[in-house]
């Protein structure tokens, strides 16, 4: 079998028997007898790896392989995904989709689990970035990014859960040190890799009476394709690479295999009193003093969605007239803005808001009580009582509005000092 990566899994020496001595002298043997064989952990484990065409995940698949494993190969690069499954015929299955669309994550998820008969590990390595501030930084950019990035992993979690509870299974999530070190010029992405970690925690609190464990690995730099499909060409890239070698304490890019051998911790028996975790895998970046660095936006990296007016520049101009339009319902959409958002529509919360606070004659208190009159309305409705009541029986009185500021109990406030709404 062809072994891409030395990652083999540590020998040890089960054969040697113990003994511990209890109450009344009776002697009690280790639970393996000498010269039994003992079944390696990963073998015939199930175990299915998003973003496994390359990078980190390329070489987390062949160490599982390697060791036994039975894999779903998840990625876009078809030939690199078959490249892998020639090798393990008879262990790999190979899944070829875009993770974006929703309706070939439940197809994907359903050919692992029809094949395999369940699951046990899950690992989540997928991963997009994209180059962007706050100023440009655009919705579909935002989105992408989101969608490959944070609701991906939350949505095959809740997918496989019933198969990981049966299994007393893992989750590992791959994060990033952006995910809890803030970086100019990777918003979106640290956004992404926050949600992520968050979604760690909650889920292994949730999941941890069911058996499940549920961690994430966050290195800083690897040396992977990562960047290189961002659009960086080689001179930026090991520009990069040695930038972050001098202000890494260790002054080190991590490897793949490096990474992929925490994950692999973080998925064994080794860990199984872990979860909730985030394993930073870092060379000790985290723990230096953030070192920031003037950005400046570039057109190579990362401009998935072109921008219907040129430039950077040309493009901040044009969204800060979108967004203007925004808040006055009587000026025009300017040309183009429905390729970022339907100026007609009706307008959400946030519009209604920021109309209440720019418009003079709009008197707050009295909408933001009308508005959670008919919230309450709604939601009577929706319970699906015959006799509820109109929409005027229902007021809701907001602790911001009547006078009794954030501790609530003012002048004409009928909650009294607890804070509480009052529904009447």
């Amino acid at each position: 079998m062809r072994r891409d990566f030395d990652l083999e899994e540590e020998e040890i020496d089960y054969s040697r028997a113990t003994s511990r001595k209890s109450r009344g002298d009776k002697s009690r043997s280790s639970r393996v007898a000498p010269g039994t064989s003992v079944k390696p952990y990963f073998l015939d484990k199930r175990v299915l790896i998003t973003g496994s065409s390359s990078g980190i995940g390329r070489c987390l698949a062949y160490w599982f392989l390697n060791n036994g494993a039975r894999v779903g190969l998840v990625g876009r690069d078809k030939e690199s995904l078959t490249d892998i499954g020639r090798d393990f015929p008879s262990q790999a299955i190979v899944i070829h989709c875009d993770l974006a669309d929703d309706k070939q994550q439940y197809e994907m998820a359903g050919g692992v689990i029809e094949k395999f008969g369940g699951l046990d590990i899950l690992v989540n390595c997928a991963g997009a970035i994209f180059e962007g501030d706050v100023e440009r930084t655009f919705p579909q950019d935002f989105d992408y990014l989101c969608d490959i990035n944070l609701r991906l992993p939350f949505h095959l979690i809740s997918l496989f859960q019933p198969f990981l509870e049966k299994s007393g299974g893992c989750i590992i999530n791959l994060s990033c040190i952006n995910g809890h070190r803030p970086t100019q010029g990777l918003i979106s992405y640290a956004m992404s890799k926050a949600g992520l970690e968050m979604l760690t925690k909650c889920a292994a609190l949730e999941l941890a009476p069911l058996g499940i464990r549920v961690n994430a690995v966050a290195p800083s730099l690897c040396d992977t394709n990562l960047f290189r499909y961002s659009g960086l060409t080689e001179t930026e890239f090991y520009a990069m690479k040695s930038r972050a070698k001098d202000t890494n304490p260790m002054h080190k890019v991590a490897l793949p295999e490096e990474v992929a051998k925490a994950i692999v911790f973080l998925a064994s028996d080794r860990a199984k009193r872990i979860t909730g975790h985030i394993l930073k895998v870092d060379g000790g970046k985290s723990l230096t003093n953030l070192s920031t660095v003037d950005w400046y936006g570039t057109d190579v990296m990362n401009r998935r969605f072109e921008a219907p007016q040129g430039g950077v520049s040309k493009i901040s101009n044009f969204w800060k007239k979108v967004k203007t339009s925004l808040l006055d319902a009587t000026q025009g959409a300017p040309v183009g803005s429905t390729d970022w958002i339907n100026a007609h529509q009706k307008s959400n919360w946030a519009t209604h808001d920021a109309e209440a606070h720019e418009k003079v004659d709009l008197d707050y208190g009295a909408y933001r009580i009308d508005a959670d009159k008919n919230i309450e309305y709604e939601r009577a409705n929706l319970r699906g009582g015959a006799n509820y009541p109109a929409k005027a029986e229902y007021r809701t009185y907001d602790r911001y509005t009547y006078g009794g500021g954030r501790s609530g109990g003012g002048m004409g406030d009928p909650r009294g000092s607890a804070g509480r709404r009052t529904h009447f």
